[in-house]
């Protein structure tokens, strides 16, 4: 039985056509791949933009942008963070929530915001994070707004 196995995989291999090869790392078929990714995520959210899930997204999002520096990538990002008004989740003691935070973080360090006010983008972390210092532990909960 080894035999007939061996032998058919060796019949396989010397008589099956050539593949075509694509080439991989080509830096065009790369950038479309990830602007193709990018856009299919974009066009089927399924969490909160505050969700941790999209913190990890939007990650990967803006590197999609370092990477192409595709205009309209950017502007998804713009987006997203005006949609919520660059707010973290409600829960102050949940990193979950403050995860989208990361990707406010990188938008505001695009020298040309494209309109967007730094102060705009990156005030309500800075003041999440402020009361998470002052708060004790006890006093943490969830809030409905965050008040910058």
């Amino acid at each position: 039985m080894k035999d007939k196995t061996y032998l058919f995989h060796l019949f396989f291999l010397l008589f099956s056509p050539p593949l075509p090869a694509q080439n991989s790392f080509d830096v065009q078929h790369i950038k479309r791949t990830m602007e193709k990714a990018t856009f299919w995520q974009l066009d089927h959210p399924k969490h909160k933009d505050y969700d941790w899930t999209n913190g990890a997204f939007y990650a990967g999002v803006f590197a999609a942008y370092e990477t192409t520096r595709n205009e309209a990538v950017f502007r998804a990002l713009l987006d997203m963070g005006q949609r919520v008004d660059w707010r973290p989740g409600l829960r102050l003691t949940h990193a979950d929530d403050h995860a989208i935070c990361q990707t406010y973080i990188d938008v505001a360090r695009v020298p040309e915001e494209r309109g967007e006010n730094t102060w705009r983008i990156m005030n309500p972390t800075r003041v999440v994070l402020e009361d998470f210092i002052e708060f004790e532990y006890v006093q943490r909960e969830r809030r409905d707004s965050i008040t910058c």
